[in-house]
């Protein structure tokens, strides 16, 4: 085996560090990249469970905004039903006056 002159040598060692390095860039760019792609999954999973809780409170106040019309139409009609049994015992109670 021949002894390499010292520039080859010198430029070797120079190419096997550049290569060394670039490996670690490689290394370093994949990870930061890794990393944004992990923070943007992040933020979207995120917006996505606070889009589904707005959806599922949106939902249930839409449920019980049905459920308080239910039950005031009840109300309502109970109301109205007494108010007429009134108004009709109250017919009744005129006309009996009226007949006499």
């Amino acid at each position: 085996m021949a002894m390499e002159p010292l520039n080859v040598q010198r430029r070797v060692q120079a190419e096997e560090t550049m290569e060394k390095r670039v490996g670690e860039l490689r290394e370093m760019s994949f990870a930061l990249h890794r990393c944004a792609w992990e923070k943007t999954r992040e933020n979207q999973d995120l917006f996505a469970s606070q889009l589904h809780q707005r959806k599922a409170m949106n939902l249930e106040i839409a449920m019980a905004n049905k459920d308080v019309l239910l039950h005031r139409r009840a109300r309502m009609k109970e109301f109205l039903a007494a108010e007429a049994a009134q108004f009709e015992a109250q017919l009744n109670e005129k006309a009996l006056l009226l007949r006499n």
